[in-house]
């Protein structure tokens, strides 16, 4: 993913099948998300890309800490289920993430903008390392990345499944987000580069 424009809307951009505008409303779950997540820090505007196919949702059995957290959606084989969020750089993340899918095959992905392509292309063939989980981990792993760079950053998490069998659960789990940024995109031109 390749963002093209920030929120203003003056700016034209050229737009065929594989370039859009999301545009984050502001009651999109978001003060719920947050509070599902236990958000400190400035609260992200979430929202579910063009591909993606069933929104996150708020979880009250598998919380890290807190009464809640969030559950990717329900899926079929060769599906995911992704929530994004677009945040201005430099940023710090941090959050709790475990997964229970079916070993090796269906797993959680966290993505940044530079990597989508690659990392969902590895589905099927998955491991567990700093951005993907696979099969039944038994309790939350904590993660941080850094980004120093300038400009818009598009941050997502995805489950995704190959084209057979489910285990454990089925879903990918997340919780307990910090971030560092002080702004987050409300309005953007993406392009999707690529079948995906």
């Amino acid at each position: 993913v390749i963002v093209l424009t920030s929120e203003d809307e003056s700016v034209p951009v050229q737009e065929d099948a594989s370039t859009f505008t999301i545009t984050i409303p502001q009651s999109y779950s978001n003060a719920a998300f947050c509070e599902a997540l236990n958000t400190i820090g400035n609260c992200p505007a979430f929202f579910t890309l063009p591909d993606s196919h069933a929104p996150w949702r708020i979880d009250r059995m598998h919380p890290d800490t807190g009464r809640t957290a969030l559950r990717s959606g329900n899926i079929s084989d060769n599906q995911r289920s992704c929530l994004s969020f677009i945040a201005q750089q430099p940023t710090r993340i941090l959050f709790d993430w475990r997964v229970s899918s079916d070993a090796g095959n269906d797993g959680i992905l966290y993505i940044d903008e530079n990597d989508r392509r690659q990392r969902l292309a590895k589905v099927g063939n998955l491991s567990n390392t700093a951005k993907s989980l696979t099969g039944t981990v038994g309790g939350w792993l904590s993660r941080k990345f850094d980004y120093s760079g300038d400009g818009p950053l598009m941050l997502e998490w995805c489950y995704a499944k190959d084209d057979s069998n489910s285990g454990g659960e089925d879903a990918g789990f997340l919780d307990n987000l910090t971030t560092s940024a002080n702004r987050f995109l409300l309005r953007v031109k993406v392009y999707l580069e690529g079948a995906l």
